[in-house]
C-alpha cells in the first residue's frame, strides 16, 4: 500500500502535470477523412416549456418528428478544392435523409416510457472508370 502525506501533494501534482503535457505533445494532429455529411440529432431537454401554460401532468402523450436534409458534391484534398471534379462530371454526390419518429408517454412526472424510431434514406452517386481510369459513366448507390 502506497501512503502519500500531505507534503508529497504538489510533486505528485507536479509529475501527473507533466505527464499530460508530454501526452498531449507528442500526439499526432486530426485530420477529417471523407465526408461527414449530416447527423441526427434527438433533443437533450424537455420539450415542454413552462412559459407555455402546458403542465406535465395534464400532458400523457408527446409526438415529436425531426428531419434533416443533406447534399454534399465538393471534394477537398487538405483546404484545396477539386473544382476540375465538377467540370469533368467525376465528383461523388450524396445526398441524406435522416428522420426520426419520438413517442413519449407519462405515467407520472418522475415516470415515463419513450421510444425513438430513426430512419435513413441515403442515395451516393459517384463516377464509373474504365481499367485506363477513364469515365464511361456514373453509378447510383
Amino acid at each position: 500500500m502506497i501512503r502519500l502525506s500531505l507534503s508529497h501533494l504538489p510533486r505528485v501534482g507536479l509529475v501527473v502535470g507533466a505527464v499530460v503535457c508530454g501526452s498531449l505533445a507528442i500526439t499526432s494532429p486530426a485530420h477529417a477523412q471523407s465526408c461527414i455529411l449530416t447527423r441526427l440529432d434527438s433533443p437533450v431537454v424537455d420539450a415542454f416549456d413552462p412559459s407555455l401554460g402546458l403542465d406535465v401532468d395534464e400532458s400523457r402523450w408527446e409526438v415529436s418528428f425531426s428531419w434533416r436534409y443533406g447534399h454534399a458534391d465538393r471534394h477537398f484534398v487538405g483546404t484545396e478544392e477539386q473544382k476540375y471534379r465538377r467540370a469533368e462530371n467525376s465528383q461523388v454526390e450524396n445526398d441524406v435523409h435522416l428522420l426520426d419518429l419520438g413517442v413519449r408517454y407519462r405515467f407520472s412526472r418522475q415516470n415515463e416510457v419513450v421510444l425513438g424510431v430513426p430512419y435513413l434514406l441515403a442515395k451516393r452517386e459517384g463516377p464509373i472508370r474504365n481499367a485506363d481510369r477513364e469515365l464511361i459513366g456514373r453509378q447510383v448507390r
